[in-house]
């Protein structure tokens, strides 16, 4: 089991207990709770297990790095689309 005060898994979102980032109080208390609840403790860690494999999996950082990319391109393309000084169709707002 892993207990946290990292942004990396932010505990707080989780169901079965929350540790916020840079809360040494709040630490305390998680692992004070885990030790004296082994169920509790086991069902945290599975908890986070899962948490982890789904938002933090290689598979998931390359989705996340490619959409930035495709972002940033698509960024760069309007950019170029749009005219020196803004855009001067008729009936536009500026």
């Amino acid at each position: 089991m892993v207990i946290s005060n990292a942004d990396l898994v932010f505990w707080s979102s989780l169901e079965e207990g929350g540790c916020p980032p840079g809360d040494p109080t709040a630490l305390a208390e998680a692992l004070r709770v885990a030790l004296a609840d082994p169920a509790r403790a086991r069902r945290m860690g599975e908890a986070g297990r899962r948490r982890v494999e789904a938002h933090f999996s290689w598979d998931r950082i390359a989705e996340r790095t490619l959409a930035v990319y495709r972002d940033a391109i698509a960024a760069k393309a309007a950019a170029r689309a749009e005219p020196p000084g803004g855009d001067h169709r008729a009936g536009s707002a500026r």
